[in-house]
């Protein structure tokens, strides 16, 4: 986005000139004084729109006072476009304009809100990326509301824009209740993106590093920046960052009701952050879920013995954890760890449906060599007894009905893999992917994840009925 306009302190001699031929009405830009006149052809050659030229040097007034501004700012005028595709709408966007502007060019030309210039940039996108006031972003987003979506040759959305720019929360507040599903968009162009939509399925690890390009994360990288807002859960930047993630959360989870106009972003329960940390962590920087364990321990202690809050156990969150699927087995392990460790008795109660984490973990197909499920055994090693109560079933019989994966393993991750490591300007791989994939290939790939999945698979079933084979027994009596 290269649209610079030209600005300068001193631009009271420019005037215009009006003149009406049979032809047409022609307006001139007349600037008295030389070395002004110079500076401006040499910043922006002269074009054939007067309006044009007038938003280039952020005129506001000058247009508004103007005596013949209904030839100004005449549909010929606004319709007007220069080489880079950019209108006078998207020149004014640029340059911090009163919402009068702004309504007087929409009104000329209603279509330049939809237009978009030669890197796919909408006046929204302008006005997003250059700080515009939050009444010039509704404007926009109520002529062409889709606008919000719109990604650019370089796949960033109007809230990325606003996020990178460090945009005020009523800005946010306004692209995010146009589209609350732009939080997680990945701003990547659309070679990527369409990589992304395959790799998605299959690995979660190159599906991470693409996921970190989206709103979302890029406010929350700024939060860790700030030693304040991550000291007191505190600030304009935790409230944004707060912001995006419970509306992003609100878009995944439809059947809970997640507040993100009502209240002020600090003050969410410090629960349902947490809970939406993990179940967007791919995400988020992997420091967010620590700070959200840490943020719900701090108020569970300041709590007082009558408080519920005093009572609770963690399961809930431990439960939210363990169905949720991470971007690499390790870090499913690393959360699980964090939670019980923050809260020790987590494993040992059940939520709020009755259910134990330990059953919800092997009803989601949670495999014991990666070591989370382990931890939670470990926790609460009684919990292998207890039925499921949606079920009735013991946790190894939900681990033993658990349907295969339903990943297409004859899918050839390996050569998206090659091809993202030519095509990776923005560097998405590690470096240890990258020794990863100068291994060579393994035959029948998609035979032997098949194979390896069922081998996890009953591994999990034998630990379980290992730590009580009374299990067995209890289910032939109870005819399960």
């Amino acid at each position: 986005m290269n649209c610079q306009p030209y600005r300068e302190s001193s631009l009271s001699d420019v005037s215009l000139s009006h003149s009406i031929s049979s032809a047409e009405d022609v307006i001139d830009v007349n600037v008295s004084t030389p070395g002004l006149k110079q500076a401006i052809q040499l910043s922006y050659p002269r074009s054939r729109s007067a309006l044009m030229d007038m938003v280039r040097m952020q005129q506001w007034q000058f247009i508004i006072d103007y005596p013949a501004k209904d030839i100004l700012l005449g549909r010929k005028q606004a319709k007007y476009h220069d080489s880079d595709g950019l209108y006078p709408l998207h020149w004014a966007c640029s340059g911090g304009p009163p919402l009068s502007i702004i309504e007087a060019l929409i009104k000329s030309y209603p279509s330049a809100a939809r237009k978009r210039d030669q890197e796919g940039s909408t006046p929204l996108h302008f006005a997003t990326h250059y700080s515009a006031s939050v009444s010039v972003i509704e404007k926009l987003l109520l002529v062409y509301p889709e606008a919000v979506s719109i990604q650019d040759k370089y796949g960033r959305t109007p809230l990325y824009h606003a996020i990178e720019k460090s945009a005020n929360i009523n800005v946010i507040q306004a692209l995010i209740r146009a589209d609350k599903n732009t939080t997680v968009v990945s701003c990547l162009p659309k070679e990527l993106r369409d990589i992304h939509k395959e790799l998605g399925k299959y690995d979660g690890v190159l599906r991470r590093a693409i996921s970190v390009r989206t709103p979302l994360f890029l406010a929350w990288t700024a939060v860790l920046g700030d030693a304040h807002a991550r000291k007191t859960f505190q600030g304009k930047k935790w409230d944004k960052a707060i912001h995006l993630l419970m509306a992003a959360y609100e878009t995944i989870l439809t059947s809970r009701i997640v507040a993100t106009d009502q209240a002020p972003p600090h003050r969410v329960p410090p629960e349902h952050f947490l809970q939406a940390a993990i179940t967007l962590d791919i995400f988020l920087p992997d420091a967010v879920v620590p700070i959200a364990i840490k943020s719900l321990a701090i108020a569970t202690s300041k709590s007082k013995p009558s408080d519920e809050a005093t009572l609770y156990s963690g399961a809930e969150i431990l439960a939210t954890a363990a169905e949720t699927d991470h971007y690499s087995e390790q870090r499913s392990t690393d959360i699980i760890r964090m939670i019980i460790d923050a809260f020790p008795s987590a494993a040992c109660h059940s939520t709020a449906g009755g259910r134990t984490p330990l059953g919800i973990a092997a009803a989601a197909g949670m495999l014991w060599r990666h070591g989370a499920m382990d931890l939670i055994f470990a926790a609460a090693p009684d919990a292998v007894s207890q039925a499921d109560p949606m079920s009735g079933l013991p946790p190894f019989l939900l681990a033993a009905a658990r349907p295969e994966e339903t990943k297409e393993y004859n899918f050839d991750s390996r050569s998206l893999r090659l091809w993202l490591e030519k095509n990776d300007p923005y560097n998405l791989l590690t470096r240890k992917d990258r020794q990863r994939e100068q291994q060579p290939p393994v035959t029948s790939e998609g035979e032997i994840l098949k194979q390896e999945y069922e081998t996890a698979k009953l591994e999990t079933i034998y630990q379980l009925i290992q730590s009580d084979p009374t299990v067995i027994s209890h289910c032939l009596q109870q005819n399960v």
